[in-house]
């Protein structure tokens, strides 16, 4: 049984903004990672067929953990959702950025899938849904318009973080960022879902 949600303008604006920030850290940081694969390809000695399917990974692991969502949503609550995606993001990211080999590389572009999979659109459109059940499509693209201009925003600095400390150190910005952009989340008093 669901609790009743706080129906307040205020509260609203709120889970609204939480919600863009998720959206920029599961989404629009995604966005941006296109600016390290000419650092990867070279590093690792790969190709860029090798380097699709390392991404494949985080495709399937995103994917399957997107079944999860709902379940761990209901029983534990959106905040551990948003918790674990960030906490995983950021394993993922700081393994991709000690990874030496593929094969290592593929273990952190998994668990990076699995953060992103909990970070994803899943849990925001939830929140979204039921916060506003008569406004979700306009709260839906404000939401969704963060995720893309963050990925534009990004991705820029990203490349200029790269040339200043290199593709390594970027990473765990990257991934630091992330859990950066999910505590106002975490910290928000309104029951999400």
């Amino acid at each position: 049984m669901k609790k009743e949600i706080g129906k307040r303008s205020g509260a609203k604006n709120q889970v609204l903004a939480v919600c863009c920030l998720v959206a920029v850290a599961g989404i629009g940081l995604h966005n941006a990672y296109s600016v390290f694969i000419p650092s990867i390809l070279s590093d690792l000695s790969i190709g860029q067929s090798v380097y699709g399917l390392l991404s494949i990974g985080t495709s399937i692991m995103s994917s399957l953990c997107s079944f999860l969502v709902v379940r761990i949503a209901v029983r534990r609550g959106a905040k551990v959702v948003i918790a674990a995606g960030s906490l995983l993001t950021l394993i993922g990211y700081c393994v991709m950025a000690a990874a030496r080999n593929v094969i290592v590389f593929f273990v952190a572009k998994l668990i990076d899938g699995l953060g992103y999979g909990l970070l994803g659109n899943t849990m925001l459109f939830l929140i979204i849904n039921q916060w506003f059940p008569e406004g979700s499509g306009t709260a839906s693209s404000i939401m969704m318009c963060f995720s893309g201009i963050a990925g534009t925003v990004f991705s820029p600095l990203f490349a200029s973080c790269i040339e200043m400390i290199g593709f390594r150190a970027s990473f765990i910005v990257v991934g630091f960022g992330c859990v950066i952009l999910c505590l106002p989340f975490l910290l928000i008093k309104e029951r999400l879902y």
